[in-house]
């Protein structure tokens, strides 16, 4: 499914649904970050859009605000266009509308591969939004990329949301504006730096929102980073990324723009990149906490426990089935130092969470030893796990809801709930799911090795 995906969308001589709309405006969200921030809810393979932190995910919440202009396009990574489909599928869109890079390479790119694939509609009008971000009122948001649109389209500039700052936060970049432009953009500051800027009513934090026509975004490529246009020159979108720098678009274009116009916004808004920021938009304990000389401890959890604090305060504790974290309020940004510490000492916790979503449903890791792991599946109405076989493992599945298909080297066997079957190291397999409702499993791995690497698929 993947591979099919990739091929797709990496041969733009096709005619992808984007390039036929006739639309004036398109929504495109960047859904192929793989943040850590909000680690050990996030994990490198399940970023925190598709993490439900909330009442829902990240994403969701993205697509149903922008689902009111029109239909939204997810421009993502070959890795994670599994979950993009899901989100979509979950929104009732078809996951013709996911669009996948030949590789990640940071937003620059992905927003050049999008004029690529645009460069026919030059007067289309484009809005990039982020994937991970928290609006808390949708009818101004609508308000104000409305009027994002209107001077996209009567300037043909670059026009950028802003935020108005109501802390002196460290977390964000900051610009200043002059007018409706933006006259120059400011790195995150230190927290002195950042109470001098909002001593200023003229400085806004930068949301990462931008709406563009494709012409003025091709131009500025061309005037700024002209390695971006020209490597798609004659060449296969995998050829032309491997030429093309690994940097964000603010970095090769927004801040070299001479001509940026300002729509300020009138929404609360957070990139939620890092457990305070989640906090401070969420409000109150996540958790059922006791505290005796203590206060201000809040505990996130999606497990039924009870929390006592004795003599501390202002903690953080973030537990999940196989990994916890505790951290100071106002110092989670140390997060990812953490992260990198587990990825240097080859810590699969760092990556891949207990529970993981598919495009054909999920699995919970229960237990897992040196000889053996324990997953609980979940497959979906009507989709099936891929055709595979594995070297170094032996699998035995116990259906324990649903109706099963088992494919074992082409020999097709059916399954009900409280039977089970044996699959040997080396023979092809799937599973289906042929009842109206979502089949569970439960899956015994044994063998010498249960790393997702070990797969071969037919």
């Amino acid at each position: 499914q993947e591979d099919r995906v990739h091929s797709l969308y990496c041969t733009l001589n096709i005619l992808h649904p984007l390039v036929m709309s006739i639309e004036s405006f398109v929504p495109i969200i960047l859904a192929g970050g793989s943040g850590t921030r909000l680690w050990p809810v996030s994990r490198m393979s399940y970023p925190k859009q598709f993490c439900e932190l909330l009442d829902d995910t990240l994403l969701n919440k993205t697509i149903l605000r922008l689902q009111k202009f029109s239909t939204p396009y997810l421009l993502t990574s070959k890795s994670l266009a599994p979950l993009s489909e899901r989100a979509l599928e979950e929104n009732h869109i078809s996951k013709d509308y996911v669009i996948v890079e030949p590789e990640a390479k940071n937003t620059a790119a992905a927003i050049a591969y999008l004029c690529e694939i645009y460069k026919d509609k030059p007067e289309t009008i484009v809005g990039i939004f982020p994937s991970d971000h928290w609006v808390d009122d949708t009818v101004a948001f609508s308000k104000d990329i409305k009027e994002a649109i209107q001077v996209a389209n009567d300037t043909k500039s670059l026009v950028l949301i802003g935020i108005q700052p109501n802390a002196p936060s460290s977390a964000y970049g900051y610009i200043e504006v002059k007018g409706s432009n933006v006259s120059r953009f400011i790195e995150k500051p230190n927290k002195e730096r950042a109470e001098d800027l909002l001593k200023t009513k003229n400085v806004f934090w930068n949301s990462g929102i931008f709406i563009a026509k494709i012409s003025c975004l091709r131009e500025a490529f061309k005037q700024h980073s002209p390695i971006f246009m020209d490597a798609f020159n004659n060449k296969s979108p995998v050829d032309a990324y491997q030429e093309l720098p690994k940097n964000s678009f603010d970095f090769e274009i927004v801040e070299k723009l001479k001509e940026i116009r300002f729509v300020k916004a009138n929404f609360k808004w957070s990139d939620l990149g890092s457990w305070d920021q989640l906090i401070e938009n969420y409000g109150g304990s996540l958790a059922k906490t006791y505290e005796v000389k203590s206060k201000n401890n809040t505990v996130v959890t999606s497990r039924s426990k009870s929390t006592g604090f004795i003599g501390v305060e202002n903690l953080l504790v973030v537990d999940t089935k196989d990994a916890l974290l505790i951290a100071k309020k106002g110092e989670t940004q140390g997060v990812k130092d953490v992260v990198e510490m587990m990825i240097l000492q080859n810590d699969r916790r760092a990556i891949d969470p207990v529970k993981e979503l598919r495009g054909w449903g999920e699995f919970c890791i229960l237990e897992e030893e040196e000889s053996f792991k324990v997953k609980k599946v979940k497959v979906m109405p009507q989709k099936s796990i891929s055709y595979q076989s594995h070297q170094n493992r032996q699998e035995h599945w116990i259906i324990l809801k649903g109706e099963a298909e088992v494919l074992l080297d082409d020999v097709a066997h059916k399954l009900k709930a409280g039977e089970s079957i044996f699959v040997k190291s080396g023979v092809k397999h799937l599973i289906r799911c042929i009842s109206q409702n979502p089949l569970e499993l439960i899956e015994v791995q044994t063998g010498t090795y249960f790393g997702e690497d070990d797969i071969k698929r037919y």
